[in-house]
């Protein structure tokens, strides 16, 4: 007979996400948090731009539009498709974590990135 189990020997209590919340840039790692200030400057200037106020179309489309930041973490230990996280600097508090698919979000900044180069 074979038998798999964890002995759980302590009490620590630690941040961990799922290991697609992470990515790795070079040697650094990465969390992306959802930006409300980016995406609320961001609608702000296309309404500075001659778009009306008040349009319903272009509040539809504010609604549905997202921002994201990276941040840098520092991973620790794994276990069962979760890795803890140390913060570099704290978040505020009810802060929205993107919990899988980070490598597309990476590589859709990356794209975004080298189309601005040409």
């Amino acid at each position: 007979m074979y038998i798999n189990g964890h002995l759980h020997t302590d009490e620590n209590y630690t941040r961990a996400l799922p290991n697609d919340a992470i990515v790795a840039e070079g040697t650094k790692s990465f969390i992306f948090i959802l930006d409300k200030q980016a995406l609320e400057k961001h609608v702000g200037e296309e309404n500075h731009e001659g778009h009306e106020h008040g349009d319903e179309d272009d509040d539809d489309a504010a609604e549905n539009k997202m921002a994201f930041r990276m941040v840098e973490v520092i991973p620790g230990l794994k276990d069962e498709g979760y890795t803890e996280i140390r913060l570099i600097n704290p978040l505020p508090e009810n802060t929205q974590v993107v919990m899988n698919a980070a490598y597309y979000l990476l590589a859709d900044m990356k794209k975004e990135e080298t189309e601005h180069e040409h």
